[in-house]
């Protein structure tokens, strides 16, 4: 009966961008030594998924969701400090996930 019901976050592509970017940085192997960052780095990016959908949500309810928006920038920002730190750390290179929490921070840029 529901099924084709759509909560309204589910058609951002910066909501779809988020959840691949959560998804790739959860399938990192990670190194000795980097599990506080690596604790740092799936919550920001857990952040920036929930926040959308809150903020998109406050949208639809005739609310602006920009103070969601902003939170969801600042752990896209987040992220991406944890990736460059990482990188530092580990001489490894993520330039696929550098290049996707760019387009996601983007496109928040973009829902502000």
């Amino acid at each position: 009966m529901y099924e084709d019901w759509k909560f309204p976050h589910e058609s951002l592509r910066a909501y779809q961008d988020a959840l691949e970017f959560l998804g790739l940085v959860q399938r990192w192997r990670w190194c000795a030594g980097t599990q506080e960052l690596r604790r740092q780095v799936e919550r920001a990016s857990l952040s920036i998924v929930l926040n959308l959908c809150e903020g998109r949500s406050q949208k639809m309810a005739g609310n602006s969701g920009r103070n969601f928006y902003r939170i969801a920038l600042g752990s896209a920002g987040e992220c991406h400090g944890a990736l460059e730190a990482y990188r530092r750390i580990t001489r490894r290179d993520h330039s696929e996930e550098e290049a996707l929490i760019r387009r996601v921070a983007a496109q928040i840029s973009g829902l502000l």
